[in-house]
């Protein structure tokens, strides 16, 4: 799904399965069965965020995180005793 890209999934004792862009089962079979699937599969050579930058986003939350968590320790460490 990040990568907005059909996936055929094929399997020798498996569920082999078409999934469109979206995530969407298409089509599967059942398992431990002989059988195919015949599905078109869409191309999509647009590139997506994910595809070009990457994990950024949770890397970029992480270190947010990590901040506020020190900030909030060396808060309670400062604060005068009472």
């Amino acid at each position: 799904i990040e990568n907005r890209r059909t996936v055929v999934r094929s399997a020798n004792t498996g569920i082999s399965s078409s999934i469109n862009m979206r995530g969407d089962i298409i089509e599967k079979t059942k398992w431990d069965t002989v059988d195919f699937i015949n599905v078109d599969v869409s191309l999509n050579d647009r590139s997506t965020f994910y595809n070009r930058f990457g994990d950024y986003i949770g890397r970029i939350c992480v270190f947010f995180s990590v901040i506020l968590c020190l900030i909030t320790f060396v808060k309670r460490k400062i604060k005068p005793a009472k």
